[in-house]
């Protein structure tokens, strides 16, 4: 790819910036604008150790990189330092009239799987950067990079100074720099991969780094890797063992591996502490349910505040916890009373129509399949031998059939679809009592 010559050659891309200010001096103002490049220290190292370098300005690599793979074969190392993937991708031609051309960063991908050498240098605008607007993470090298790229602000300033430790000074990278080093005023955070080899890193870590490992187990978490989203969590609980947000973070992870006592746990802690954390609450009340303890799934989404804005949801919640997925061979009776009075209560709070009668519509929907199954649990009868209603409703076949199709007409009216109403209202013509007429 690089053909035959003794010198090695690297492209430094970026390293340069233009500052404009605004003097305002009362009513009067003037303005100054200075063009800087900087890596000439860095440039100069390498030319020292036998390179021929290439300085390409932020602004000319738009018109100057290489415009193809054979160009861009005749380097050997290409550096990215402090300027973000919109440089590379966004080009006046594409931003301004929507003309298509090379992806550049694609282009640059092509080299580096074909051999080429790439370095990625910490900056405002390198890795994930200042208000994440560098940008690489997504781009079409963020994965040929030896670190994960954070998708938020990576930077971590750290104005007095932070000591770096050279864990392997005999290697190459590392070169004549030594074990002495100065600290550093700032830098991006980043995770090492697998794969990677870590040659340098932070003699401590202080306690604004943890948002790192905070992000590293939102993000594992997100994509399905529960062990290492659990470990992370984990640090940070242990960098700060009073805050409630790594507590429920571990009970969801322990939730999502059926680990049921340790969630519950974390729950438990969480909510006993702070009933502003009603995530905590309705955790708690899922691993009750996945356990078996319904009726004490029901009582911790009870124990929801009324000053809560989650309080009415916390009450549909257990309206539900007390009859979903239950058997209508159970004796649900006294669950299905304790349902209907929370929904009248709901009713009168103000709960609006579509929930209301969505709830309506399980509750009856419950009681129907118990009394079709034999009304396990239900008093012998006595005088009439009828119940009492449920929700306006006589308690047997006809009365149940009658209130379900009048919820049922209901919500075809607050459907917001045509395909949707005309199945509630099939739903309400086949619960319809059946008559000879």
């Amino acid at each position: 790819m690089k053909g035959d010559r003794n010198m090695k050659k690297a492209l430094l891309l970026g390293e340069s910036w233009t500052t404009h200010m605004i003097h305002q001096k009362g009513f009067d103002s003037f303005t100054t604008t200075e063009y800087v490049e900087g890596g000439k220290e860095y440039a100069e190292a390498l030319r020292s150790d036998g390179w021929e370098v290439d300085h390409m300005p932020a602004h000319a690599i738009e018109t100057a990189f290489p415009a193809d793979l054979e160009a861009l074969g005749a380097y050997d190392l290409v550096v990215i330092s402090d300027v973000g993937a919109n440089t590379f991708l966004l080009t006046r031609a594409v931003f301004n009239t929507s003309v298509s051309e090379p992806n550049r960063l694609g282009l640059l991908r092509e080299y580096v799987l074909g051999g080429g050498g790439l370095l990625m240098v910490g900056g405002y605008l390198s890795f994930s950067g200042v208000d994440a607007k560098a940008g690489y993470a997504a781009s079409p090298i963020g994965d040929l990079l030896p670190v994960r790229v954070l998708e938020v602000d990576d930077r971590a300033e750290h104005p007095e100074g932070a000591a770096v430790k050279v864990l392997r000074p005999d290697h190459p990278a590392i070169g004549p720099t030594g074990e002495d080093w100065p600290d550093l005023l700032g830098f991006n955070r980043t995770e090492p991969k697998a794969a990677a080899e870590v040659l340098a890193e932070l003699e401590e870590r202080s306690a604004d780094d943890r948002r790192v490992v905070w992000y590293r187990g939102l993000y594992a978490l997100a994509t399905g890797d529960r062990e290492t989203a659990a470990a992370a969590f984990d640090a940070v609980h242990g960098a700060f063992p009073g805050e409630p947000a790594p507590k429920l973070a571990l009970g969801v992870c322990a939730e999502a591996l059926g680990r049921w006592e340790e969630a519950a746990r974390y729950y438990r802690l969480v909510w006993a502490t702070d009933r502003s954390w009603v995530s905590a609450a309705f955790g708690l009340a899922r691993v009750r349910l996945a356990t078996g303890d319904r009726h004490g799934a029901v009582r911790v989404l009870e124990s929801v505040p009324e000053s809560s804005v989650h309080h009415t949801a916390a009450r549909v919640a257990a309206v539900r916890a007390r009859l979903r997925q239950r058997s209508p061979y159970e004796p649900l009776l006294e669950d299905l009373r304790a349902a209907a009075r929370e929904v009248e209560r709901l009713r009168e709070t103000g709960l609006d129509a579509l929930r209301r009668e969505r709830l309506t519509a399980e509750v009856l929907g419950s009681a129907l399949d118990w009394v079709l199954a034999g009304r396990l649990g239900a008093p012998a009868p006595a005088g009439s031998g009828r119940l009492p209603p449920l929700l306006d409703c006589e308690l047997d076949e006809t009365g149940l059939r009658l209130g379900l199709e009048r919820s049922f007409r209901l919500l075809a009216r607050l459907a917001q679809t045509g395909a949707e109403r005309i199945e509630l209202v099939e739903r309400a013509n086949r619960l319809r009592p059946r008559t000879w007429v």
